[in-house]
């Protein structure tokens, strides 16, 4: 096979690797909101997925409080709970 042959094959193989990793890990724009709803006069600054698996996501959330120009940090995990749901606590839904 020669490299043109094997290109489109890496590519569409890195591709499924993307998706796969995107759909293990929760939505940042649902941990953002989640994470606003308990503390709506804070500014999230940054979110970063740290440690994980298939299962567990460790968020760190930058984000300033009102007249603070401190960057706090909260850090948070994530656990898989039935239906591929991303939640704080799955409590007795496993």
């Amino acid at each position: 096979m020669s490299w043109k042959q094997v290109l489109p094959i890496i590519i569409i193989i890195l591709a499924l690797g993307l998706f796969s990793i995107w759909l293990t890990n929760p939505n940042d724009e649902n941990v953002r909101k989640e994470f606003l709803a308990k503390n709506p006069t804070f500014e999230v600054i940054d979110l970063d997925v740290g440690e994980g698996n298939s299962d567990f996501a460790t968020y760190h959330i930058k984000y300033k409080k009102p007249n603070d120009e401190t960057i706090h940090e909260y850090v948070t995990t994530y656990q898989r709970c039935n239906y591929n749901e991303w939640r704080i606590n799955c409590g007795n839904s496993r």
